[in-house]
C-alpha cells in the first residue's frame, strides 16, 4: 500500500475535487428559478448567503446541506478504496473538494468561498480540534462582526491542531485549505483597514427591532456585476466605489437604522417599513447619479464593458 501512497493521495483528491464540483446552490437555483446562480443578482457566489438571500431560508439550507454532504461522501468513497493508506487521506479530500468547491472547472473555476466544505472538512479530520476551530471563528465573529475574519480564524486555528494532533503532512495540508480560505476572503480582510467592510450584527438589529414592537424591513442592496467592474478597472477604483455607495447608504439612514454587508458587494439594512420604500428608490436614484463618475467614456458611450 504505502509503495503507491502517493498516488492513493492524488486519486483522494481527484475524488474530492469532483465532488466539490458539484455545486448545490446551482442545482436549487435553477430547479427553483430556471437560471444559473450568477443571476441572483450578487457577485454569483454559489454558496448558501447568495441563495438564501434571494431564494428564501429553506433553499439556503439545502444548499448547506448539500455542501456539507458532498464533502462527507468524498471522503467516504476516498476512505472506501485508500483505508489502507490511513486518516492523512481524509486531509486530502477534503482539500480536492474545497478545490472544486471554489475553482470548478465547468464554471470556469468561478466558485463559492469554501466555508462550508472546509468546516467539513475540519470536523472530519478531527471532530474536537474541528469544533474547536468552528466555535473561535464563531466567538470572533460575534466580538467584531466581521464574517470574513471568522472563517480565516477558523482555518488558521485548525493549522496547529493538525501539526499536533495528526503530524506535520495533515499540517501541510492544513495550510492548503487555510491558504484557500485566505485567498476567497482577503478583500473582506483589506476592506475592514479601508473602512469599506460592515460589521454584520444582523441578529442584534432584529432583536432591537422585535423588543420596541414596531413594523420593520429589510432592505437588500446588491452591486451588480461587481466582479466584472473589478476586473476592468482594477481593485483601487472598486474600493473607491464601494466606499462612496457604503457613504450613501449611511448618510441616508437615521438613528435606529441598520447598516451591515453581507459580503464584499452586498448590503443589508433594517429600517421601519415607513420609509423603506422611499429609501430604495432614493438609494437608486443616488447611486445612478454618480455610477458614471466611475466608468471611462468609452465604457459610457457603449453602454458596456469590455
Amino acid at each position: 500500500m504505502e509503495k503507491y501512497a502517493a498516488v492513493y493521495r492524488i486519486i483522494s483528491m481527484f475524488i474530492g475535487y469532483m465532488s466539490g464540483c458539484i455545486l448545490t446552490a446551482e442545482i436549487v437555483t435553477r430547479r427553483l428559478t430556471g437560471k444559473p446562480c450568477r443571476d441572483l443578482g450578487t457577485t454569483g457566489n454559489p454558496g448558501m448567503a447568495n441563495v438564501m438571500a434571494h431564494l428564501g431560508f429553506v433553499p439556503g439550507i439545502l444548499v448547506l446541506a448539500g455542501d456539507l454532504a458532498k464533502t462527507v461522501l468524498a471522503v467516504a468513497v476516498s476512505m472506501i478504496f485508500f483505508h489502507g493508506t490511513g486518516h492523512i487521506i481524509v486531509y486530502y479530500t477534503a482539500l480536492g473538494t474545497t478545490l472544486g468547491h471554489n475553482y470548478p472547472f465547468w464554471q470556469r473555476f468561478h466558485g463559492g468561498k469554501g466555508v462550508a466544505t472546509s468546516c467539513a472538512g475540519y470536523f472530519l479530520c478531527n471532530p474536537v480540534t474541528g469544533l474547536i476551530s468552528m466555535v473561535l471563528g464563531m466567538l470572533v465573529v460575534f466580538a467584531t462582526g466581521y464574517l470574513g475574519l471568522g472563517a480565516i480564524v477558523i482555518a488558521l486555528s485548525f493549522v496547529p491542531f493538525a501539526f499536533a494532533t495528526d503530524g506535520a503532512e495533515a499540517g501541510m495540508v492544513a495550510i492548503a485549505l487555510a491558504i484557500l480560505m485566505l485567498i476567497k476572503h482577503f478583500p473582506a480582510v483589506r476592506g475592514i483597514a479601508k473602512g469599506t467592510t460592515e460589521k454584520v450584527d444582523v441578529l442584534g438589529a432584529i432583536k432591537r427591532k422585535l423588543s420596541d414592537d414596531s413594523e420593520w424591513a429589510v432592505l437588500y442592496i446588491s452591486i451588480e456585476n461587481f466582479e466584472s467592474y473589478k476586473q476592468a478597472y482594477t481593485t483601487l477604483a472598486s474600493d473607491k466605489l464601494l466606499q462612496t455607495y457604503a457613504a450613501i447608504i449611511q448618510a441616508s439612514l437615521i438613528e435606529h437604522d441598520y447598516l451591515g454587508e453581507i459580503s464584499e458587494n452586498v448590503f443589508i439594512v433594517i429600517t421601519d417599513t415607513i420609509k423603506a420604500e422611499r429609501l430604495a428608490r432614493f438609494l437608486i436614484f443616488a447611486f445612478d447619479s454618480v455610477a458614471e463618475k466611475f466608468y471611462a467614456e468609452h465604457d459610457l458611450d457603449r453602454g458596456y464593458m469590455i
